[in-house]
């Protein structure tokens, strides 16, 4: 799930509503501080990440009130994730890669730390797997990593530009240009999977139960184990160039195509387009807010009670609410996979 360009969007922030099937749901602009694209974001657990043009790195306890971390690099930064509480000492770790080989650890959000991946190419995405973290991008780079410090160049059997990689159900899944769809057990051994179609495939997630992936012209595709795959209607031509999973509802959204819309569907099949007033790049979900982000610095937020759809029940613990389960362990809060967003597996039912 990821983004097909960085176009600069004159995007105002503002104030929006999207017409639903049965109720308006709003949308309301907030200040970022930065004029810079905003490409990707993510909760982890406790605050969410933005990071975009420039080497911005923006985080916010809340999705309203948001502060400028210094990154220590001018270059794009294309997406960010957080791994949870299983790299460091409890914190968990978020990693964030971009331009020209590009990678930054934190364990706060706060400081970051540039590391050497030996690359010079762009990466367009990055995924944990409960053990490692796994990168792709330009010329069909993949990059493994069980820390985020020492990263291993991996065989990935095209030259096609990778944008996006999920993980889920002891699976990796890459997509790219020309239909570029590839698996992987282990980030080691990568299998080409035939598309179905050759238009680029710019995102991709994992919902607990299937396969998702979106991209130009609006193709969509589902698989119930990433090998084999079914064509679906989106009802749009524009590109779907970020996907989000919240537990109950799938998010797409346009980012470098231009268009101020939204797309979202509870099954991958059935799809329903909204329009707002800013373009987006990338939507994570905090578990009681939509946090979008886009072009000149937009920042739109959307409450749970007036979110697309309700969200499905959800397991709880006594102490510390919702989890979600990575690769059969529990962590607590909740998360997306955009792309480049969590390792999401799944929300626990």
């Amino acid at each position: 799930m990821h983004h097909l360009s960085r176009w600069i969007l004159a995007a105002a922030i503002l104030t929006t509503t999207c017409a639903t099937t049965h109720a308006q749901v709003s949308w309301t602009g907030r200040t970022s501080g930065t004029t810079n694209t905003l490409l990707g974001n993510v909760w982890a657990n406790n605050q969410v990440v933005t990071v975009g043009q420039q080497g911005t790195i923006l985080t916010s306890p809340d999705g309203i009130t948001w502060t400028k971390r210094t990154s220590g690099t001018t270059k794009t930064l294309t997406t960010v994730i957080w791994t949870g509480p299983s790299i460091g000492s409890g914190a968990g770790q978020l990693v964030a890669v971009g331009d020209s080989g590009t990678i930054l650890t934190s364990s706060d959000g706060i400081t970051w730390t540039s590391r050497t991946s030996g690359s010079l190419r762009a990466f367009g995405s990055v995924t944990w797997t409960g053990s490692q973290l796994v990168t792709v991008g330009q010329l069909g780079t993949i990059l493994t990593s069980p820390d985020g410090i020492a990263w291993t160049s991996r065989t990935s059997g095209t030259t096609s530009y990778l944008g996006d990689v999920g993980w889920g159900n002891n699976l990796l899944v890459a997509t790219g240009n020309n239909g570029t769809l590839v698996t992987s057990p282990d980030g080691i051994t990568w299998t080409t999977r035939t598309s179905g179609t050759t238009q680029s495939i710019t995102a991709v997630v994992w919902m607990g139960t299937q396969w998702v992936v979106s991209g130009t012209f609006g193709v969509v595709f589902t698989s119930p184990d990433g090998t084999t795959w079914t064509s679906r209607t989106s009802g749009t031509t524009v590109t779907m160039s970020s996907l989000t999973w919240t537990g109950s509802q799938l998010i797409a959204v346009p980012g470098g195509g231009g268009t101020a819309e939204i797309y979202t569907s509870p099954n991958g099949i059935n799809w329903t387009t909204r329009v707002l007033s800013a373009t987006l790049y990338s939507v994570a979900w905090t578990g009681t807010l939509l946090v979008g982000v886009g072009g000149n610095g937009t920042i739109l937020t959307s409450p749970q009670t007036t979110a697309i759809l309700p969200r499905a029940p959800l397991h709880h613990t006594e102490n510390t609410g919702s989890f979600y389960t990575v690769s059969g362990r529990k962590f607590p809060g909740y998360g997306t996979q955009n792309p480049h967003q969590l390792p999401l597996l799944y929300l626990k039912k």
